[in-house]
């Protein structure tokens, strides 16, 4: 088990000082250490996460894909653009 903070999709993390919304939790035990997010408002694109230590780390900061070749951030796409509350 993962000493990752327990999180489910609809979940808003920060990494680093970038604020991200859960879009899938890469194991049914929600403490899970491998996430995806979406984040960038302006361009809504998806990243791996994974808890390293005490923090989020993005899994490869400099490969996303956009938003709209994930199929799974469709629905999470309108609340990113929202913000947090």
């Amino acid at each position: 088990m993962s000493d990752a903070p327990e999180t489910k999709p609809g979940d808003w993390i920060k990494i680093g000082s970038v604020d991200c919304l859960v879009i899938e939790v890469h194991s049914p035990d929600r403490a899970s250490d491998k996430v995806d997010v979406i984040c960038n408002p302006a361009r809504p694109a998806v990243y791996g996460a994974n808890w390293v230590g005490d923090k989020w780390e993005f899994a490869h900061p400099m490969r996303g894909d956009y938003a709209e070749h994930h199929p799974a951030a469709a629905p999470y796409v309108d609340w990113l653009k929202a913000g947090r509350d």
